[in-house]
């Protein structure tokens, strides 16, 4: 029996299918704790359950809601063993039961659940002396017994299970929007997913290639981490063992080998959008593409930049980690003059760089405000400009200079640019100015 359900257009996991898909590597009271945060060893953190809503949305279920489970399952498990020592006597009441002490309509999305399982019950965090074929694999239609388990495992989703059909999802895409009150990026991204469902649907029926992404756990040792932190180039492949995402279609995003690029908004989708909405679809329009080959710094910059809600990109800690550290590393570097021959010289942070300097490079402007626009703006300086300015100029003798972080600060006040492609972009151009860049925006 197939377990997955979509919601909106992406595939999703009932709670009480959990123990069937893992195996029973992952029971119910396992996966009460799990979703807890209060497993030791195997927590989902970062991962949340749904549940459904009578009105077809969907609410998060906090790791608190899941104590109130956790307490039912222990009061089971004292119950049957209270009962009878005899596991044997006790076992198949404990299989059923305990299925139904999780809440029905409740669900994790598939991807994500996958990626967390695989990251808690794999080597070399775990392993098995006596590993079995299939064992630790997850299998989305697993035998359900007895017969009568299956109406219990998928309770809440009668309308979810089969196919949710094409018409469904045509008809009820208003009300299939997330239940997520008055964020705009979740609401248009939420939009994306239902077209992209139901295009799926259309093209699996048609025999059509499906274009989406693979998505899997990543398996990458500490070490390999720590390795690739520290590379000058990263490509296609490094991206993937990363981030457990291959080249296609993800969410709003496009994996090829050459970059991952935002999806553009089609005018008629921007026509179709609230004004609100049409706005910061303008600014998703405008994110710069990760290229390959990139530093690992780029590939850091461009996912924490991306719009959320416009995909479920990750990259491991202990990347993370090396790369802070390999930084605080550079930053206490002393700099050393060619010219003084191995003296060490003081490290100077510097003053500005002219206007040609400014304009070598396009910046990331949206509306009328164009790379025109700032050069005139650079020319005749109006008030708003002034504190990006760090030494005047004199005609015929020396250019005025220019802070790249204060003058990207400038477009950002006047929004003239937007905070996160304005950011990546000075990391890739003026990497020198962004911890400055970074200063400024933690008082905006």
């Amino acid at each position: 029996m197939n377990v997955v359900v979509l919601i909106n257009g992406r595939e999703a996991i009932p709670v009480r299918a959990i123990p069937y898909v893992t195996g029973r590597w992952m029971s119910p009271d396992v996966v009460a704790k799990s979703l807890a945060y209060t497993d030791s060893m195997n927590r989902f953190e970062g991962i949340y359950a749904y549940q459904l809503l009578a009105d077809g949305g969907y609410s998060q279920v906090l790791p608190g809601d899941w104590d109130v489970v956790d307490d039912l399952l222990q009061g089971l498990d004292s119950s049957l063993n209270a009962i009878s020592d005899d596991r044997k006597l006790t076992r198949p009441v404990w299989l059923t039961e305990s299925t139904k002490q999780l809440p029905a309509g409740v669900f994790l999305w598939r991807d994500e659940f996958e990626q967390a399982f695989h990251r808690s019950y794999s080597p070399p965090r775990f392993s098995l002396l006596d590993e079995r074929p299939g064992d630790l694999t997850l299998r989305f239609s697993p035998l359900i017994s007895p017969p009568e388990m299956r109406g219990v495992v998928m309770e809440g989703f009668e309308d979810s299970a089969d196919d949710l059909l094409v018409d469904k999802i045509r008809n009820d895409q208003p009300r299939l929007l997330l239940s997520a009150g008055e964020d705009a990026a979740t609401d248009r991204f939420a939009q994306r997913h239902i077209e992209g469902g139901f295009n799926k649907v259309t093209r699996e029926k048609a025999g059509e290639r499906n274009f989406e992404a693979r998505v899997a756990a990543v398996k990458l040792t500490d070490a390999r981490c720590i390795e690739l932190a520290h590379s000058h180039e990263l490509r296609i492949a490094d991206w993937t063992s990363l981030t457990g995402i291959g080249i296609g279609v993800h969410w709003s995003h496009l994996v090829t080998t050459e970059g991952v690029a935002f999806r553009n908004w089609t005018e008629p989708e921007i026509t179709e959008a609230s004004v609100d909405q049409q706005v910061d679809m303008h600014r998703d329009n405008e994110a710069i593409p990760l290229k390959f080959p990139c530093t690992p710094v780029d590939l850091i910059q461009f996912i924490d930049a991306a719009p959320p809600g416009s995909h479920s990109f990750s990259l491991p800690d202990v990347f993370r980690q090396a790369m802070t550290e390999s930084e605080q590393t550079t930053d206490t570097l002393p700099l050393v003059s060619a010219e003084s021959q191995g003296k060490i010289a003081t490290e100077v942070t510097p003053t500005g760089i002219s206007k040609r300097e400014v304009l070598a490079v396009d910046w990331p402007l949206h509306g009328q405000f164009n790379q025109e626009s700032l050069s005139a703006a650079l020319s005749d300086v109006r008030e708003w400009l002034k504190p990006a300015r760090t030494a005047l100029g004199s005609p015929g003798k020396a250019s005025a200079l220019w802070n790249p972080a204060k003058l990207a600060d400038c477009l950002v006040s006047k929004r003239y640019a937007n905070q996160k492609a304005i950011g990546l972009f000075l990391g890739r151009h003026f990497a020198e100015w962004l911890p400055e860049w970074e200063r400024l925006q933690e008082y905006r």
